[in-house]
């Protein structure tokens, strides 16, 4: 007996809301209560709040930008936000004098019908909720406003040409998923409809600039017209430590190697020096790749600078032995050697090989005497003093950027 009632209570309560009516309840005289009756029984989530069919929801959205975040390695950048919602549900109004003057009453966003918001370019790792779910107020003419709060992780390329002084343009891309533009109309608010006076921006980035568009919803992957909403931030690495870590001791490497230069080849000082300056470079090396994003679509040019100074190092090595084993030498110089040092000496060729200022330029007074009777090595290795300075540019040319 008591199972077959309770059965006949459960159909009837399923048939008396699959006909839309709610239970009779006691009349209470707490207008609220009752108004959240009365919209409970009117609401519904799996259809748009519109009467005519043909007539499209418009949506009104307006971003309250708190913080974000740029990962340089995973190439994301996450949005922290308050997004303000506003559209009409026409099935959610009341006479507020029916109701005690009611003119609004909140309600959970899961209750009723709310946009399908999704980024298009979001970070697949990370899940982003579709629906709204929120609080939202509703007026007595049906309009609703929601306010949650979301976080967005959306990809953002690098590009590292400019490192450590490198900008981002990261553009974060929303839409009303399958809802068409004649369904859904999802648009900015007219009157700011990108607020960030509160906004923290990223870590080690300095925001120059935001700005946002409305774009077609014309797209080649799917068969809808939905529109597209844009808001794109342009960044601006805040470059004053990696300066002093990257870029300062890069040139400084660079000048201990042209001091070399200056020194005598005969001495050890200059390799000693020069060999300093290679392990410099080393160090170097291994402190830009350890602060250097991982990905990057471009090399940056900081690497190609300190690739081209290890070989101009390698190069002023490879020529200061040579110099220091010319000098040494004892035995006497071939004949082609002798023709090669009174041409570059005395001949019109000496100004297309080295300066005028170079060691060859003064003469036989400018070798000193070691006591040897032939001196021409020691001609040659001064001559080839200046090599460096007249090869090394046409070298540089001929490497791949």
């Amino acid at each position: 007996m008591y199972v077959g009632t309770f059965v006949w209570f459960l159909s009837t309560l399923l048939v008396s809301k699959a006909d839309g009516d709610c239970p009779a309840r006691q009349a209470d005289p707490h207008h609220e209560i009752r108004l959240h009756m009365n919209l409970s029984c009117a609401s519904d989530n799996s259809y748009r709040p519109v009467k005519d069919l043909e007539s499209a929801v418009d949506v009104r959205l307006r971003f309250d930008l708190k913080y974000m975040t740029f990962d340089d390695d995973k190439e994301t950048v996450t949005v922290v936000s308050w997004v303000v919602f506003n559209w009409k549900n026409e099935f959610l109004t009341w006479n507020a004098s029916d109701y005690g003057g009611a003119q609004e009453v909140q309600m959970e966003s899961y209750s009723m019908w709310s946009p399908i918001f999704t980024l298009l370019n979001a970070d697949v790792s990370v899940y982003t909720p579709g629906r709204v779910y929120t609080t939202c107020l509703i007026a007595s003419d049906g309009a609703v406003t929601c306010v949650p709060q979301l976080t967005h992780t959306g990809l953002c390329s690098t590009a590292l040409r400019n490192w450590p002084h490198d900008r981002r343009n990261c553009t974060l891309y929303y839409t009303s998923w399958m809802q068409t533009e004649d369904k859904v109309n999802l648009s900015f608010h007219e009157k700011d409809p990108v607020v960030f006076q509160d906004f923290q921006s990223a870590p080690g980035w300095r925001l120059l600039d935001i700005t946002h568009a409305r774009l077609p919803g014309q797209r080649t992957c799917c068969p809808y017209n939905d529109p597209v909403l844009t808001i794109s931030f342009i960044l601006k690495r805040e470059a004053a430590g990696l300066a002093a870590t990257v870029l300062i001791p890069s040139v400084i490497v660079v000048l201990l190697t042209c001091s070399s230069l200056l020194l005598t080849a005969s001495l050890k000082t200059r390799l000693s020096l020069l060999c300093f300056g290679l392990f410099g470079h080393f160090v170097l090396l291994s402190q830009v790749c350890f602060l250097l994003p991982t990905f990057s679509s471009e090399t940056p040019s900081i690497l190609l600078f300190i690739r081209h100074s290890i070989f101009i190092t390698l190069l002023c090595v490879w020529e200061t032995l040579g110099i220091m084993f010319l000098i040494g030498k004892v035995s006497p110089a071939p004949g082609w050697v002798v023709s090669a040092n009174s041409t570059l000496m005395n001949g019109p060729a000496r100004y297309l090989v080295i300066s005028e200022f170079g060691a060859c330029a003064s003469g036989e007074d400018s070798v000193p005497d070691d006591g040897r009777a032939n001196r021409e090595w020691t001609k040659l290795a001064n001559c080839t003093y200046e090599f460096p300075c007249i090869s090394l540019p046409r070298v540089l040319k001929t490497l791949p950027p």
